[in-house]
C-alpha cells in the first residue's frame, strides 16, 4: 500500500515539474507576443 502512495507522489511531482515548465514557457511566448505589439 505504501509502495503505491509513493509511486503516486513521485508521479504528482513529475507532472507539476511539466506543467511549471509549461506555464514558464507560456510565460515567455506572452513576453515575447508583448515585444512585438510594442514595436
Amino acid at each position: 500500500m505504501n509502495k503505491k502512495i509513493k509511486e503516486f507522489q513521485e508521479k504528482l511531482v513529475v507532472i507539476e515539474t511539466k506543467a511549471d515548465s509549461t506555464e514558464k514557457r507560456l510565460d515567455f511566448i506572452e513576453r515575447k507576443n508583448k515585444k512585438e505589439i510594442t514595436f
